[in-house]
């Protein structure tokens, strides 16, 4: 008797249909066309956002660097990222870091206007 009630149970078991199949991964695929996009865009904010940090953090440096040197006999016009690490002004020139090398006097100037 309980085997008929379980074979009874079980023929009354509805499976998954293709459709039911079929429109989920739909649905999982418009998820995904919206999502990639947004996430990608991020990224590139986050490093475009990353490179001009690892810029200015240079060029802050660049700018203590030609204040402690102002009152040299011949105070330097330019500095590379190079000496900035050498003298303890940076403690690693940035990976991202893509501005000028050698930072001069006047990329301080342009770039704080």
């Amino acid at each position: 008797m309980n085997r008929n009630l379980f074979r009874k149970q079980l023929s009354n078991q509805r499976g998954v249909t293709l459709i039911e199949l079929l429109a989920v991964i739909v649905i999982l695929g418009i998820i995904a066309a919206v999502a990639v996009p947004v996430v990608l865009n991020q990224i590139d904010t986050a490093k475009k956002n990353a490179g001009e940090a690892d810029k200015a953090i240079v060029l802050d440096a660049a700018q203590r660097y030609f204040i402690q040197h102002s009152s040299d006999a011949n105070p330097p016009d330019s500095v590379a990222v190079s000496t900035l690490v050498s003298e303890g002004f940076l403690k690693e020139k940035p990976k991202g870091y893509t501005g000028p090398d050698p930072i001069t006097k006047d990329d301080l100037t342009t770039t704080t206007n």
